[in-house]
Order: C-alpha cells, then structure tokens, then sequence
C-alpha cells in the first residue's frame, strides 16, 4: 500500500486526483491539503510515499517544495494547468508531469510509472540489506559484509570467519553458516571449511587456494569443483 497526498488549492482539482486513485486498490489518501506549507506539515508527521503536487501555488510553489523536500524518501507527480515549467519539472526528477484535465488514462500511466520505480527501489534496498551479516565475536557484534568473507574454518567448538582484513572467531557450528549463507556465492567443500566461490585463486587437483590458504576438497564435496569448470 502506498500512501499518497494530495496537494492542490483548486478543490476540484484534488476531487479529480482523489476520484482516480480511489479506483486503484494499492494507494490510501492520507490527506488532502490546499496549499505547500500544509504539505510540508503532513511530511513531517506522515509516512508519504507519493504526492500528486500542483505548481502555482500562494506562498509557496510547487517546485520550491520540492526543493524544500528533495532529501525525504517521497517521490512526486506534478499536477499542473501549465505546460511552461515540465523542463524545469522533470530537472527535479520527479516521476511525471500531468497537465490538467488529467484523463484516466494518462494518471494510470503516471502511477504505473511511480509503482515501477517504487519496485525497484525496494528491490535495491532488499539486496542491500541481505548483503551483510551479524556475527557474535565474545559479546561484540561485528557486521560483516558478504563480500569482504574469504573463507570459514572449523576448529571444534569454534569457527574462524576469515575476512579480507581479519578473522573473527565464533562459537558456532559450519552447518549454521551454510544455511545463512547464499548458496550461490559460498559452498562447503569440505567438513572443515565454507568458501567464497569468486575468492578461489587457483584450482591445484582437489586443493582450492584463497590467496596463501590452501583448502583441501572433501571426497563427498567433489562435485563443487564442477562450480569452476562450467
């Protein structure tokens, strides 16, 4: 659900943006507002995913505001009487400009374009979040990016997390980390160690070396070698 206000000094002119988007299931109005600075008022106690925005406006306009607001994560569509500002407009990167009377048809565009980017936005900000993970060093948290993991090793009760720049260790198991791990980027190839495919330097037989590290491939982790050769 995506929450929208509605910012325009013309009553009519947010009873038409209110009536199209009542006929789409994934927004909610929060809020219909006559002027910028109640706009700005809404942005500071609500959680607004997309502002349908009117350009001339009393006291404030409809670029100025967006100025004012260009770091808040909100994105917006101008609603507007006037063609004359759409260069200026979309300089701003806003994700359309509607020019009054807006159809159905051309709002439904514009908010197909919004949803688009919402998507891909969030899909980066997933990727970005699965991109680390915390490891429990004594009572220390450490974050651990992904990509800064060379390989795990088993020493009894304990792992040793091998990362670019230094070693964790962790009272664990590897089977823990082979679950938690992405099993296109990591593998176990041995009862003793976890690698990071793309950190392997050289193939030697049934050894992997990882810059000075050689690890030895276990009998019943051989088909991991077939990761290298395809």
């Amino acid at each position: 659900m995506y929450n929208c206000l509605i910012v325009d000094d013309e009553p009519i002119a947010r009873t038409v943006i209110s009536t199209h988007l009542e006929k789409l299931n994934e927004f909610n109005i929060v809020n219909e507002v006559g002027d910028a600075l109640s706009a700005l008022e809404e942005l500071r106690n609500k959680k607004i995913d997309l502002i349908f925005l009117d350009i001339n406006m009393p006291q404030l306009s409809g670029l100025e505001l967006v100025r004012l607001i260009k770091d808040k994560e909100v994105r917006v569509i101008f609603t507007t009487a006037y063609r004359d500002y759409a260069v200026e407009a979309f300089e701003l990167d806003v994700v359309d400009y509607l020019v009054k009377p807006i159809s159905f048809e051309r709002f439904l565009k514009a908010v197909e374009k919004f949803v688009s980017i919402a998507k891909k936005e969030q899909a980066v900000s997933d990727n970005e979040e699965n991109e680390f993970i915390f490891v429990k060093e004594n009572k220390k948290l450490h974050r651990v990016k992904l990509e800064d993991i060379l390989f795990i090793e088993s020493m009894g009760d304990y792992i040793t997390i091998n990362l670019t720049d230094k070693q964790l260790v962790v009272k664990d198991s590897l089977k823990n980390y082979e679950g938690l791990l992405p099993r296109e980027r990591f593998a176990r190839v041995h009862r003793g160690y976890i690698i990071a495919i793309a950190k392997v330097d050289v193939i030697d037989g049934n050894l992997l070396e990882i810059g000075s590290k050689k690890i030895p491939v276990g009998r019943n982790y051989r088909d991991i070698l077939q990761l290298f050769c395809s």
